[in-house]
């Protein structure tokens, strides 16, 4: 048997996400007029009231990112090392596309989002880390006692 969930609940879950886009209307609107539902007691039912819509400032995109991964832990924009990559470019951070033209032993720095971390309990002092950007994934094995990977 299937129960309905209050519309606040459903309002708060997919008005945080882009679930609403097909409807051409903007997640802030959607989330504050879902989490503005009450029942209204009866001195105000009908007060008859003209008010403006308030103006709500549209946000950056990287606070849409932000809002994204907050509410539904993903995003369907850009990367958010999209975001940062011009200053990445200028600091010297590869991407990981870019890792590829490097030879074995050349120095680098790379930056992402950390999606897996292992710590496996046969390799004592050793975390495999992967990271991701905009252009894939990056595998990285940290050693707890610098220079003992190093070949």
């Amino acid at each position: 048997m299937f129960t309905e969930a209050p519309l606040s609940l459903v309002g708060q879950s997919y008005g945080g996400g882009r679930a609403w886009w097909h409807l051409d209307v903007q997640r802030l609107a959607v989330r504050w007029t879902m989490l503005g539902i009450e029942t209204p007691t009866p001195l105000f039912i009908d007060p008859r009231i003209d008010e403006a819509e308030p103006l709500l400032r549209l946000p950056t995109e990287g606070q849409a990112i932000v809002a994204d991964y907050g509410s539904l832990g993903l995003t369907l924009r850009r990367h958010p090392l999209a975001l940062l990559r011009p200053r990445l470019d200028r600091l010297r951070f590869e991407t990981a596309a870019g890792l590829q033209r490097l030879a074995h032993g050349d120095s680098m720095r790379t930056a992402g989002l950390v999606i897996m971390r292992q710590r496996p309990g046969t390799a004592t002092g050793v975390v495999f880390v992967t990271l991701e950007d905009e252009a894939g994934y990056v595998n990285l094995i940290v050693w707890s006692k610098p220079g003992r990977g190093a070949t």
